[in-house]
């Protein structure tokens, strides 16, 4: 019996530790040249890859299921306690498609497109953030909207693209 519960306990210990490894789920990729601080926590089927780039992800932050932050050879910032809904995507790059002689998939991939993220943001279910973007603190992302713009402090986004309906106070 004593053995019995030595195995099982074994076992429950390694599930732990595969499925959440200290503060990122076990079922989730975080590849290279990124910095998530040890307060936050990354559920599962997440990706984050900085790509040669970087991600950074501040203090007592969550990325929820299914999101996907791609840095490129460009850097992603996220400040403090932010909050993310499942099936957020943040992506610093995109297809160069400006010549119609050649396919799009042969143009290469612009870069040098960063995005800054401030502090105690809220962005929704199923948003995107697209490269260039700098996005004030305070700042509360409907679910669903695409952000192709700045966004400043305290501002409250929704829609395709992503427009100002009022500011928190």
């Amino acid at each position: 019996m004593l053995q019995k519960d030595f195995k099982l306990k074994k076992i429950l210990k390694i599930l732990i530790h595969f499925f959440w490894k200290r503060n990122i789920h076990g079922l989730s990729i975080v590849k290279r040249d990124c910095n998530i601080a040890r307060t936050s926590r990354v559920g599962p089927f997440c990706v984050i890859d900085g790509e040669g780039g970087k991600v950074i992800i501040g203090e007592r932050c969550s990325v929820n299921a299914s999101s996907w932050i791609g840095a490129g050879m460009s850097s992603i910032k996220i400040g403090n306690d932010v909050r993310m809904g499942a099936g957020v995507k943040i992506s610093c790059s995109h297809h160069n498609f400006d010549r119609t002689d050649i396919p799009i998939r042969e143009q290469g991939i612009k870069n040098n497109c960063d995005i800054v993220i401030g502090n105690d943001c809220w962005i929704g279910m199923g948003a995107i953030i697209c490269p260039n973007v700098v996005i004030g603190s305070g700042v509360i992302i409907g679910a669903g909207a695409v952000v192709v713009g700045n966004i400043p402090n305290n501002a409250v986004v929704v829609g395709n693209p992503a427009k100002i309906i009022k500011y928190r106070h």
